[in-house]
């Protein structure tokens, strides 16, 4: 029987710190188009949703024609890039990489689970980090984002786990469904919203050192 125990982690907001600088290239892209400011807390709870899928909430929200969803994605990535993208290299969580590094002594597998394309995951993360994970599960790999299911159980799939054996981190409520729908225990972490809108998770926590402890205390 595979006994094999995996953790997966969410991309923005859990490893790395880069929720702000995101929703500041979305504003600015989109600024062009209306003069409606984007809601923050919106964006936020959007989190994990695929570029495209990010950009038609958006969109409907804020009465833009879809007709202009490729080239506001287009310009979002060139400001990211230009402004945030050397930035974002010295947001990487530090406590979740020693929680990381914890867990494979334990000989646990490790997976990164996110609605980015890999494109931008590989850009931002320096190899040695980059390599620590069993599993890469980006927007390029799947057919369906976040909130559906189909990246974590990809995830679960390509790591020969079992659900049972299998635990997720996320930051955002779209996350959190998808893990809830692909039969995963979910540990929420109030990094970027108040508990309230992470209540549905099985376990919610305050912060990473909280995390740690958890990990510590079961593996």
């Amino acid at each position: 029987m595979n006994k094999k125990k995996a953790v997966l982690f969410d991309y923005d907001g859990v490893l790395v710190d880069t929720m702000e600088d995101m929703y500041m290239a979305w504003s600015k892209a989109i600024s062009k188009y209306s003069k409606k400011k984007i809601s923050r807390n919106l964006f936020y709870l959007l989190e994990g949703k695929p570029a495209r899928k990010m950009a038609e909430a958006l969109f409907t929200k804020y009465n833009i024609s879809h007709f202009l969803i490729e080239e506001v994605i287009k310009k979002k990535e060139e400001i990211y890039f230009k402004t945030y993208h050397e930035n974002s290299k010295h947001k990487l969580n530090k406590k979740l990489l020693k929680a990381i590094n914890f867990l494979k002594d334990k000989d646990v597998l490790i997976g990164l689970v996110s609605g980015a394309p890999l494109s931008r995951i590989r850009k931002t993360l320096p190899p040695a980090v980059f390599e620590k994970f069993n599993v890469v599960v980006a927007a390029d790999n799947v057919r369906q984002g976040k909130p559906h299911p189909e990246p974590y159980l990809t995830a679960v799939r390509k790591l020969k786990v079992k659900k049972i054996n299998t635990i997720v981190v996320e930051n955002a409520p779209l996350g959190i469904e998808a893990a809830l729908a692909a039969g995963l225990f979910c540990i929420a972490v109030e990094s970027t919203l108040h508990r309230r809108h992470l209540k549905n998770a099985q376990r919610v926590i305050i912060d990473f050192d909280e995390m740690f402890v958890y990990f510590r205390s079961n593996f």
